[in-house]
Parts: structure tokens; sequence; C-alpha cells
């Protein structure tokens, strides 16, 4: 399990930075998770504090998710747009034409 997750770590480092940070802050959400569950007064603080960390950082970096979501969806649409029109010129215009 932790070799996974190192593992995954390490490819983590091929992509942007805004990425890495979001799965990091999730990572260690986790562990303060695990960690919270044993009762220590600490140890709740600090998770606390990286989940207000990470929730400032995902706010922050909010606008540019937004801004990929959107732009990955306009791509969908378009290949959608694409293959329909695929579809009408492979099937209904033989069809029509009486070829």
């Amino acid at each position: 399990m932790l070799s996974h997750l190192l593992l995954s770590m390490g490819q983590l480092e091929q992509y942007p930075k805004g990425i890495m940070m979001i799965t990091k802050f999730t990572l260690q959400l986790g562990n303060a998770l695990g960690a919270a569950s044993i009762t220590s007064p600490l140890l709740k603080e600090r998770f606390c504090k990286m989940f207000f960390k990470g929730t400032i950082f995902i706010i922050k970096h909010c606008k540019y998710i937004i801004i990929i979501i959107i732009i990955i969806i306009i791509i969908i649409i378009i290949i959608i747009i694409i293959i329909i029109i695929i579809i009408i010129i492979v099937i209904v215009l033989p069809l029509n034409t009486g070829y």
C-alpha cells in the first residue's frame, strides 16, 4: 500500500503543480483523518490546519480548475457534433440519394 502510494506520488511530479498540490492535500487529508481517529488534541489541531490550508488553496486555484473543466466540456461537445455529422454523412445521405 505504502509503496504504491509513493509510486503514485512519483508519477504525479510529471503533472502541473496545481494538480499535485490538490492530490498532496487529499493524501494529507486522508492521513489526518486516520490520525484524528486516534483521539489526540494535537493531531486534531494539525488536521484542522491542513484542512483549512488545503481549502484555501483549492478556492484560490478554483478558477483555473473551472476553466479547464469548461474547456473539456467544449471539446466533448465538439467531438459529439463531429460524430453526429459523420453519422449523417455515412448513413442518412446514402439512404436519401438511393445508393
